[in-house]
């Protein structure tokens, strides 16, 4: 990072280049691109003088925020479906174009301040991410705890529950099943042989594939 976004005149758009140039070099992932903008960043950069300057220019759009319809490319359709708010486009000095987003859920935890129920942003908010939409992220998975399922096994298990324990049914309440790597997770009857078990492991690692496609900017205020 360079200068902090709350200061008026930071190139932001050139923090972008500079963000996308580690992403082409690193992942090789060419094309438009994504910015999940934390609360303090995203305010930093409506309140940007030079990003006034982008957008007030007639006729050249280098920098769209606010209400006015932006077309979304249809690969960044799965973060809107997952939560995502789209607050804008920018397009870059070297001709590359970012959409902005937002993203405001919110978990409650007890290890920020121990014993303590705190509700905590899922997206800091004096971070940025950005990121290409090409990017894999079906995760890296270890082997499982138990041994590989047999023919014979699977056959039963089908006979008794209805469903094959490599694929059994998702939950209704999923908000988007296509989100969900089924190979996290695997089924198993219990020791007593009477009920299913759901089981999700990530040994031993549990990364993006390909980690170089993201760039985090940290300290923005």
């Amino acid at each position: 990072m360079g200068a902090k976004w709350d200061i008026v005149g930071t190139d932001i758009i050139g923090d972008f280049d500079t963000a996308i140039s580690l992403i082409q070099q690193d992942s090789n992932n060419f094309g438009d691109y994504g910015a999940l903008v934390g609360v303090a960043g995203m305010e930093g950069l409506r309140k940007n003088t030079q990003m006034k300057a982008e957008a007030d220019i007639r006729r050249y759009e280098f920098v769209e925020l606010g209400e006015r319809p932006i077309n979304l490319p249809s690969k960044f359709q799965i973060y809107v479906d997952n939560g995502f708010a789209l607050a804008g486009k920018v397009r870059t000095y070297q001709n590359r174009t970012v959409y902005l987003f937002t993203y405001d859920l919110t978990f409650t935890d007890d290890f920020t301040t121990p014993g303590v129920d705190t509700e905590t942003k899922w997206m800091p908010t004096d971070k940025c991410l950005v990121f290409s939409p090409d990017a894999r992220c079906d995760k890296l998975f270890g082997p499982p705890n138990r041994m590989p399922i047999t023919d014979v096994e699977r056959q039963w298990f089908a006979e008794m529950f209805g469903f094959n324990m490599e694929a059994a049914p998702m939950p209704d309440n999923v908000m988007n099943p296509s989100t969900f790597d089924m190979r996290a997770f695997y089924f198993d009857a219990d020791g007593s042989r009477e009920a299913v078990r759901l089981y999700t492991q990530s040994a031993p690692i549990f990364p993006t594939t390909e980690s170089d496609a993201f760039v985090t900017m940290t300290g923005l205020v």
